[in-house]
């Protein structure tokens, strides 16, 4: 997340969903879509997708009306007990 805040004019979100997948999906003000590089050793970004695109069942990006939202899934198995979340 500090590449988001480092490079985003506004406040970056966070939101995790989970169904038959956990999906975490992150939004920002930027309008330039995410893609898989390979970042040279000077380079301060570049390596997120890089990284978590083989660790995720999917991802991908969707323009929203304040900027993008960039997201990963990733299949839970069926049997998966729930995680409980506060109280």
């Amino acid at each position: 997340m500090p590449h988001v805040i480092r490079r985003t004019g506004g406040t970056p979100t966070v939101r995790l969903r989970r169904d038959r997948a956990l999906t975490i999906e992150v939004s920002d003000e930027a309008t330039t879509s995410p893609h898989l590089r390979h970042a040279r050793v000077q380079d301060e970004d570049g390596r997120g997708l890089l990284i978590v695109a083989p660790l995720a069942g999917r991802w991908g990006a969707r323009c929203t009306p304040d900027g993008k939202a960039t997201w990963v899934e990733e299949a839970l198995d069926s049997d998966e007990q729930p995680i409980p979340v506060g109280r």
